[in-house]
């Protein structure tokens, strides 16, 4: 059984009230204000101190086509009219968005090179398809140099994230990685819209074994 704890605070960038996993100590995570979200972080990104960077982030989205991308499942709740392959490319654009004009000159890549995959053509596909998104833009001559070297460093880090995720839940087939992050997902949900003031705290529990999962609001101990 996993145990987890996540504190009701307010999001410094943004200004809102959300979930923030405890022990997650990179200054630029977002507080979660959907179950999804908690899910992605814990499913999908490679252990609490993976969470934050741009680069992270790009593992994360190879993950993210393990765990709902195959199942054309990337959100229950509003999908939209896009396809899996367009979701990806846009979160892939706000990396390189923030990598251009917010990285912290420590965000840097991973790695240089990997194996190819199962999920390679799949990878460049979404690739290609970021880069007539980036070409597209107003970018400067500069920007645009960042953007061909960006371009570079996405297809090794979607496969490095794809291949973490697969080795991390081993013990479980592709559907049941699938359904524990749902299960994770509509348990924060749950909750979420019971936490009334900031301080407040939620434990998350999950079985990998019974892909199960619960959460419960504790009050801070103030007195």
């Amino acid at each position: 059984m996993k145990k987890y704890i996540l504190n009701y605070v307010k999001d410094k960038e943004h200004e809102f009230l959300g979930l923030m996993i405890e022990n997650v100590t990179h200054h630029k995570v977002t507080a979660a204000n959907e179950g999804m979200t908690v899910a992605h972080d814990l499913i999908e990104h490679n252990g609490l101190d993976s969470i934050g960077g741009v680069f992270n982030e790009i593992e994360a989205l190879g993950a993210l086509w393990y765990v709902r991308g195959y199942f054309n499942d990337i959100n229950r709740i509003n999908s939209g009219p896009y396809s899996p392959y367009e979701v990806v490319t846009s979160e892939l654009f706000m990396c390189f968005e923030h990598y251009l004009y917010n990285g912290d000159s420590d965000d840097k890549p991973n790695i240089a090179r990997t194996r190819c995959c199962e999920y390679d053509e799949d990878f460049e596909l979404i690739t290609s398809m970021l880069k007539k998104q980036i070409n597209k833009n107003d970018f400067d001559r500069e920007q645009r140099i960042a953007g061909q070297y960006f371009l570079t460093t996405v297809l090794p880090h979607l496969r490095k994230g794809y291949r973490q995720c697969k080795r991390r839940f081993r013990h479980l087939s592709q559907c049941r990685v699938n359904t524990l992050f749902w299960n994770i997902a509509k348990a924060m949900d749950e909750v979420l819209p019971l936490l009334e003031y900031e301080g407040q705290q939620v434990i998350l529990r999950y079985c990998l074994t019974t892909t199960e999962a619960n959460a419960e609001i504790i009050e801070p101990n103030w007195w």
